[in-house]
């Protein structure tokens, strides 16, 4: 059981990571556009 669960935290951890990514290029992205209208 424990050989079948590290692969799927692994991969449920590296999405968690790509999320957060995600998350902080689109509040950047977000931040720079409402900077640029004024």
């Amino acid at each position: 059981m424990a050989h079948v669960s590290w692969p799927s935290f692994s991969y449920i951890h590296e999405r968690i990571e790509h999320t957060r990514v995600l998350f902080q290029v689109r509040k950047y992205l977000f931040v720079i556009c409402k900077s640029m209208d004024g």
